[in-house]
């Protein structure tokens, strides 16, 4: 299992990634990943400070945190 949290997040808590962790965490696949992307919102895109806030991209590493993970599968 990977979990992505993205640390911009304003629809879950930011306590959410670790309250899973001791859920799962003690008897977890040795693959579950926890990741929390800096910067990233609810929907992984990228909020950086910006003077024209209205055009936003998907956080640069979501598709490569997701990729990564895949491959050592």
């Amino acid at each position: 299992m990977l979990v992505i949290e993205g640390t911009q997040d304003m629809i879950i808590p930011s306590s959410s990634l670790d309250e899973i962790k001791k859920v799962i965490g003690p008897q977890r696949n040795k693959k579950t990943k926890f990741i929390s992307l800096k910067g990233a919102d609810h929907a992984m895109m990228f909020q950086e400070t910006s003077d024209f806030p209205y055009w936003t991209s998907l956080h640069p590493d979501y598709i490569k945190v997701m990729f990564n993970w895949i491959r050592k599968l």
